[in-house]
């Protein structure tokens, strides 16, 4: 460092500056401080002050340099994994070491001076600190000022500055050279990024995406409008008609509920009538009940006495069964301790015989052991006499041996001589060996590198077809999307078209179920009208109401009404005819009706006429003589009926004549006796006046015509308005059957229309899932295309790279063959030396083998004396194993001595504890057995109690049987008024149905409590005959109506004011869209404007800096278009001094990087950016040009901060701050700052 600081004293790389100098500088966005933490190498926090003008960074390769240069451009936003050397945005943080552990986040924080340009929100501060995190979990974070923002945010604050990952502010490895060889369009950007026009490029992009979704929004806007100005005009019919409708059902409403409200107070009185009577059944029962619970009480009390008096008996039958065991318990353990006592008699004599045997063991063992003790002596005396032998013959030995070392190391020196020459022999050897290993290694070398080159070849042929083939994919992957787009827009239209009839459907549906319903409420309330018989006679519907609710009253078989039907056009005529005889009670026989007139006087039921099925005498009898008419066959009830006798015959040749009423009506075969008794004179006839000239040549006719008028046989003519009672009976029957057959015509439809609705909606779902389908298959086209097209640019770029491989493989291959013939000289001089050292080898291995010879004999002789002391040492090793064999069985004799006297001990006292328990044993058998004859006794008497108590158990259920039979009948009274209760509350039941049923229909219909809407009508008379005219009129034009879409008017509403707010939206849009056409135009014009002008200062000083640096020379920039300003690239045109260049490819190195720089030094001269990073710009430079090049960086440095990544000294010696990056511990970076201003002054 010291060396650095010397140097940088020279008057050329003076770096002292003036204070004029240092108040030129800009105080703009410069960088005043780099924080790194968990980044890459940096796993520790690192602090980088930059506030000098110029900075370095120096370091070996491979300690981290460059990822100072990484961590800037990824603290600015850099989102190319790829851009800061890694696969994945993960890689940035740090992955331990082999003495440290991953980190779990990343950080960079820039920290910037600010001259006031910073967006309006961070203008106030001083100075701005960006700040971006990556988590290991993927979580990302960026903060200015500590505050959270989003990545535009930061991009923004560096837009127009000439700052940002892309700009020409940071120049890293490998860039300078493609700056050079970059296409026109993408050396543009610089110029760009210089003119500052690049925030006006994003502008002016999603301006272009506005208005494209400004156009689609417009698009769909115009759709919408034209499909609500079709449905505007329908609706606004619809509307008026739903209005008109509304009008008619609040009409229909009123009169309605006030039918309903007084139906309903009819079945309230009926009501408290019933409670009453329900009141009294329940008293009554309630006292019955009573007497059961209190019988049931008793009976529940003798119960439980039973039940103790079987818990005392299975107590008894305990105890009995508990004396049971015990005895067999006690004879039991008799026979266990008996079979005990005497298997502990018989050890005990087994004991004592044992016994008698190892005393004898005992003896035998005594014997042996003095024997053995005898031969131990002996052996031990030989010992003693063996050990004097071997000491004699070892001092022998040790004479021997010291004579031979003395001769030995006069042969150990002639050999270390021998061993000198053989060393630098073989060394020589080794040596030749390693030269020929070393040719021969380098002769395959330089084999695999020919071979390298020929693969190389064959890759460039395949990478070649590789690339053809993937031309040919992406053009088969381009087709396949544009067909998958054309199968995503015909499914897309398809589903536009199913969307409607899905609609469509939706609205039939909700048509059929709303006409549906109301023809099932229309047919339910004529069905309970008709149930209740209203409009028959008080009478009438008191017979039949009990006739329906009871089956006391078989006979009743109906009314007339119910017997007889007639055809819309014939209906009035009929009920004209038949007046109240319409509500006669059809009964089995005379005795049924005289039955029902006598109930009805005792309940004061009113009046009601009766008519049995079978006819009357004298009127069947009558002869059916006369015209024969048909009936036409409308019905298999209808039959050919004839005139009675006296109607004559000429009926047939009058106007308007219908003919006899039953041969146009219908009606049940069972009852024809009573249709003919009823109308068996009637005839039917247009209009009066024909009923009046036919009457007067016929006889006994009554004659009725269409609308209702009679003329009977005297004369009398009946007529004028409908009566209000028996009006519309049979319209109501014929409305009944037409309503049924309505509504099952709307459940076919309705299902129908379901059915289709259903299959719309499961096409809908599988052409949703088939637009799924294709737009995942078209994101995968998407990717795949991406994927094919960077493989297509990696084999270009493998290409280029094997080429250059090439060609480096052919100068290594000529390098080798160079050193192999360098190698094959010194092979034959090292051949040389080692014959040499051969020769004097083989002079020293005769003196060696005259000295081997004599120190042969000498260790012959030692060897013999060896052999005399090893045989002594032997016998003396025999006679210790002798020794030692006898101790041992000596000692093992002693042992089983012992051993055998505590045996005999241990089964004496045995045999002893044997025969004392067996005594015992016997007197406990002798005891158990007198408590087991105690037991007996007591088990005779538990048993005689046990007959005692069950007998008295037995009396005791047979009362209890008894008692339970009274309950019984008290049971069945209490159930009997159950029933009745039951029919009351079934009664009340059916009340409260009807008025719950009345209730639902006056909700269901007009979603009105009807209880609330007595109040507003109980005063009210019953509805007259003039308003249900009016009802049935209403009913008419409601339904002359047809269909009524009563959400028309809020559709119609609705759809109004959509069409104007998207009349007005569509304004607003057209008007947006004519705004940002006139924006991009302003764009437009504008970065056409700064470009050309950037374009011109940057080409002028191009040419001023290119010859400075080259020291002569030309260079300019072109632009490929210059009619097209806004999209030309842009050209490099330089010609070295000297050189007549036809392209910039076949410059150096050096040359390559001096054009870049000098286009670098120009953009920085027409637009200084706040700070410039330069990573081994350098490095391709000679000396006298990095000279040149530090000249520029000093020049530029008043009014651009510089950060230099370098190896250069002489780069060096013009910073004004070094930091060192070293890598103390394996894979952790670590920065060392000096300050060289300080180091200078230190020095001077």
């Amino acid at each position: 460092m010291a060396g650095l600081a010397a140097r940088g004293r020279s008057p050329r790389g003076s770096r002292t500056r003036t204070n004029a100098q240092r108040r030129k500088r800009r105080d703009d966005m410069r960088i005043k401080r780099i924080e790194l933490s968990g980044f890459k190498s940096f796993c520790d926090r690192a602090i980088l002050d930059m506030r000098q003008p110029i900075t370095a960074v120096v370091g070996p390769n491979g300690c981290g340099k460059s990822n100072i240069v990484d961590a800037l451009m990824w603290a600015m936003g850099e989102q190319r994994a790829r851009h800061l050397r890694g696969k994945t945005m993960e890689d940035v943080i740090f992955n331990g070491s082999d003495g440290r552990g991953p980190a779990g986040m990343a950080e960079i924080s820039l920290t910037f001076d600010n001259d006031g340009r910073a967006p309006i929100t961070f203008r106030d501060y001083s100075e701005i600190t960006v700040t971006r995190r990556l988590h290991r979990d993927g979580t990302s974070e960026y903060l200015i000022n500590k505050l959270p923002v989003r990545l535009r945010d930061v991009t923004n604050l560096f837009l127009g500055t000439g700052v940002g990952t892309r700009a020409y502010s940071i120049i890293e490895q490998g860039r300078v050279g493609m700056i050079v060889s970059a296409k026109p369009e993408d050396r543009r950007h610089f110029i760009e990024e210089a003119a500052g026009i690049t925030k006006y490029r994003r502008r002016k992009q999603a301006a272009e995406r506005k208005i494209e979704a400004t156009r689609q929004n417009l698009l769909r806007v115009s759709d919408v409008l034209e499909e609500i100005g079709k449905r505007l005009g329908t609706l606004r019919r619809q509307a008026q008609k739903a209005e008109r409708y509304k009008r008619y059902k609040d009409e229909m409403r009123g009169i309605e509920l006030r039918s309903c409200a007084h139906r309903m107070l009819g079945l309230i009185a009926e009501d408290k009538v019933v409670a009453g009577r329900r009141e009294e059944v329940q008293q009554e029962r309630g006292r019955a009940e009573l007497a059961l619970s209190t019988g049931e009480s008793s009976l529940e009390a003798a119960r439980l006495k039973g039940l103790e008096q079987e818990r005392v008996l299975n107590g008894r039958q305990e105890d009995l069964y508990q004396l049971d065991n015990a005895i067999k318990l006690g004879e039991s353990q008799c026979a266990y301790q008996s079979r005990e006592a005497s298997e502990l008699l018989e050890r005990a004599e087994a004991a004592q015989e044992e016994i008698g045997r190892l005393e004898a063991q005992l003896s035998d063992a005594e014997g042996r052991r003095e024997e053995v003790q005898a031969r131990v002596d002996d052996i031990g005396a030989e010992r003693a006499a063996l050990n004097a032998a071997l000491l004699e013959r070892q001092r022998e030995h040790e004479a021997l041996r010291d004579e031979l070392r003395a001769f030995e190391a006069g042969v150990e020196s002639e050999q270390r001589e021998t061993s000198r020459l053989e060393r630098e022999m073989a060394r020589s050897e080794a040596d030749l060996r390693a030269m020929r290993q070393r040719r021969e290694d380098l002769a395959d070398r330089r084999q695999r590198h020919l071979e390298e080159g020929e693969r190389v070849l064959a890759r460039l042929e395949t990478l070649g077809q590789a690339a053809e083939d993937l031309d040919g994919e992406l053009g088969q992957l381009r087709d396949d999307l544009e067909r998958l787009m054309q199968r995503k827009e015909d499914a897309q239209a398809r589903l536009g078209e199913l969307r409607e009839a899905s609609q469509r459907g939706e609205a039939e549906l909700e048509v059929l179920s709303t006409e549906l319903q109301r023809r099932k409420s229309r047919l339910a309330s004529l069905q309970e009208i008709q149930s209740r018989y209203e409009g028959f006679g008080e009478g009438t519907r008191a017979i039949m109401q009990r006739h329906n609710g009871s089956s006391a009253d078989r006979g009743v078989l109906g009314v007339v009404a119910d017997v007889v039907d007639a055809p819309a056009h014939y209906e009035t005529a009929l009920e004209a005819v038949l007046g109240q005889r319409l509500g006669t009670v059809v009964v089995e026989d005379d005795d049924v009706g005289v039955d029902a007139i006598s109930y009805l006087k005792e309940q004061r039921k009113g009046r009601s006429s009766f008519i049995a099925k079978s006819a009357r005498r004298g009127v069947l009898e009558q002869a059916p003589v006369g015209v024969v008419w048909d009936a036409g066959g409308a019905s298999a009830q209808r039959q050919q009926y004839q005139l009675a006798a006296g109607a004559g015959s000429g009926l047939t040749g009058y106007e308007g004549v219908h003919g006899p009423i039953l041969g146009l009506v219908s009606y049940n075969s069972d009852y024809r006796a009573v249709a003919e008794m009823l109308l068996s004179d009637v005839v039917v006839v247009e209009d009066l006046p024909r009923a009046m000239r036919v009457w007067e040549d016929i006889d006994r006719q009554t004659l009725v015509t269409l609308d209702g008028e009679i003329l009977a046989p005297d004369g009398t003519v009946t007529g004028g308005s409908k009566a209000a009672e028996m009006s519309g009976v049979l319209r109501q029957k014929r409305e009944i059957k037409e309503l049924k057959a309505i509504i099952a015509d709307l459940q076919r439809q309705y299902e129908a229309s379901l059915e289709r609705h259903v299959t719309v909606k499961t096409e809908i779902a599988a052409l949703e899932q088939l637009l799924d389908e294709v737009t995942r298959d078209g994101h995968q086209s998407d990717k795949e295309i991406l994927t094919r097209e960077k493989d297509l640019g990696r084999i270009n770029s493998e290409n280029q790279s094997l080429a250059s491989r090439r060609v480096e493989m052919e100068r290594e291959a000529q390098r080798l063959t160079d050193e192999i013939a360098r190698i094959g000289e010194r092979e034959e001089v090292l051949a040389d030396t080692i014959g040499e050292s051969q020769a004097q080898g083989r002079v020293a291995e005769d003196i060696i083998a005259l000295l081997r010879e004599a120190r042969g004999r000498l260790r012959q002789q030692a060897d013999d004396a060896s052999t005399a002391a090893t045989d002594a040492r032997v016998a003396l090793a025999q006679a210790q194993t002798a020794y030692e064999a006898s101790a041992g069985t000596l000692k093992q004799l002693e042992e089983m001595a012992r051993e055998r006297a505590e045996r005999i001990d241990e089964l004496t006292r045995a045999s002893a504890s044997g025969r004392e328990r067996a005594e015992q044993l016997r007197e406990a058998v002798d005891q158990a057995r007198e408590e087991i004859q105690t037991m007996v006794g007591q088990r005779a008497a538990a048993l005689e109690g046990l007959e005692v108590g069950r007998r008295e158990h037995e009396a005791h259920q047979a009362a209890l049987a008894v008692s339970e039979q009274g309950l019984k009948e008290q049971r069945a009274r209490v159930a009997e008024l159950g029933v009745e209760q039951g029919k009351l509350e079934v009664k009340a039941s059916e009340i409260a149905l009807a008025r719950r049923h009345l209730e639902e229909q006056v909700w269901d219909r007009y979603r009105e409590p009807l209880i609330e809407t007595l109040h507003d009508f109980h005063l009210d008379p019953p509805v007259t005959e003039t308003e249900s005219e009016r009802l049935a009129q209403l009913r008419q034009l409601i339904e002359r109506m047809g269909e009524i879409n009563l959400t028309a008017i809020d559709e119609f509403r609705q759809l109004d004011e959509r069409n104007q707010f998207l009349s007005t939206h569509k304004a607003d849009l057209e008007d947006a869209l004519s705004q940002l056409t006139r924006a991009i135009q302003k764009i437009n014009r504008t970065s056409r404007k700064r470009f050309a002008e950037t374009f011109e200062l940057v080409n002028a000083k191009f040419q001023e800096v290119f010859p400075r640096l080259f020291r002569g020379g030309r260079g300019k920039l072109v632009l490929t278009d210059a009619e097209d300003v806004l999209e030309a690239g842009v050209d490099i045109i330089a010609q070295p001094p000297g050189k007549k260049l036809a392209s910039m490819d076949v410059m150096s190195g050096g040359e390559k990087a001096l054009t870049a720089t000098s286009l670098i030094f120009a953009m920085f001269l027409v637009k200084p950016t706040p700070f410039c990073l330069l990573d081994e710009v350098d490095a391709p430079l000679d000396e006298a040009n990095v000279v040149r090049f530090r000249e520029m960086i000093r020049e530029m440095s008043a009014e651009s901060q510089f950060i230099v990544i370098t190896h250069n000294r002489n780069t060096m010696e013009i910073c004004d701050r070094l930091y060192g990056v070293t890598m103390e511990e394996p894979g952790a970076s670590k920065v060392v700052s000096v300050n060289l201003r300080e180091a200078q002054e230190v020095a001077a």
